[in-house]
């Protein structure tokens, strides 16, 4: 039975960007040589839930929209360009009954952002762990970590992992 999970990096102060969507500061700690269990992480996802803003940025990304072997089904109300994937499924609907359908799949399923349709699954008690790789960098400001969540949340912390430099990596169960 697969298990929802939100994986994220963030800013020591807790933003996923900079005020204007960007994620350069996370390339400083991206060209050292750990990848902070990212490999690992994917092997176990078989399906990817993103928002549209977060899709169409990442798809710019120098290795675009690539997780082999995984379906993605982007939130939206727009139409946006998949470019014809069959991999990737525009969904217009709740959360709720495509999570449902989903945890009967055997792998996990990564929820990958942005922060106002993670709020969607907080909300609705649908998020089972939640991985924070926090980054040693204070933004100030930018797009944050947590929006619009209507509820108190109970983290119980299942691991911490310290790296050499400074990027602590933490899990928790909800």
């Amino acid at each position: 039975m697969g298990k929802i999970i939100f994986y994220l990096a963030a800013s020591l102060d807790g933003f996923l960007a900079d005020e204007n969507g960007g994620v350069d500061w996370l390339e400083p700690f991206q060209k050292e040589s750990y990848d902070y269990g990212y490999t690992d992480f994917l092997k176990t996802i078989g399906t990817v839930l993103s928002g549209s803003k977060t899709y169409e940025q990442a798809k710019d990304f120098p290795d675009g929209w690539n997780f082999p072997g995984t379906k993605s089904y982007i939130f939206t109300s727009r139409d946006i360009d998949t470019g014809g994937r069959e991999d990737i499924v525009i969904w217009r609907d709740g959360v709720g009954e495509l999570a449902d359908a989903l945890r009967s799949e055997p792998k996990d399923i990564w929820l990958l952002g942005g922060a106002a349709l993670a709020a969607n699954f907080f909300n609705e008690g649908l998020v089972d762990e939640l991985i924070l790789t926090q980054i040693p960098v204070v933004l100030g400001k930018g797009k944050p970590m947590f929006e619009g969540i209507d509820r108190q949340l109970s983290l119980q912390l299942q691991s911490l992992e310290q790296f050499p430099n400074g990027v602590v990596q933490m899990v928790h169960k909800l």
